[in-house]
């Protein structure tokens, strides 16, 4: 009877040299990700607020993806880089500056570099006072 060390080891070997001739797709030097947050996709729908020195204005957007310092926002019209904005969102509102900007599909994707986020808390019904009757 074969030990099962000795098994083991076979097929730990066996393994590795599978994966050695198996060939690695090549990186497209593009698509690296470089990021060091998770992103988290979503469909949610904004109003971004254009600021700066000229009159500030509104655009409708979605937010397509997100992570602790930033968004993807999908809109309708290009926002130039380096200009300050407010996204309001449901329950949430932001304030960044537009770090890049790329025409796609029709439409401009705008990533946003965020400097301050506000959450309204959510409010549980356990969580509110209870009047008890005597």
């Amino acid at each position: 009877m074969k030990s099962f060390t000795s098994f083991t080891a076979r097929r730990i070997k066996r393994e590795f040299r599978k994966r050695l001739n198996t060939p690695r797709p090549l990186a497209d030097k593009a698509r690296v990700e470089r990021r060091k947050e998770l992103r988290l996709k979503a469909r949610q729908p904004v109003t971004l607020t254009v600021l700066g020195a000229q009159a500030s204005y509104l655009i409708e957007g979605c937010v397509l993806d997100m992570s602790g310092s930033g968004l993807q926002l999908r809109v309708p019209m290009p926002v130039a880089c380096g200009t300050p904005v407010k996204i309001d969102g449901k329950n949430t509102l932001m304030l960044g500056e537009v770090c890049r900007c790329e025409p796609e599909e029709g439409a401009y994707t705008v990533g946003v570099q965020l400097s301050q986020t506000l959450a309204e808390p959510k409010v549980e019904s356990d969580s509110e006072p209870r009047i008890s009757g005597r």
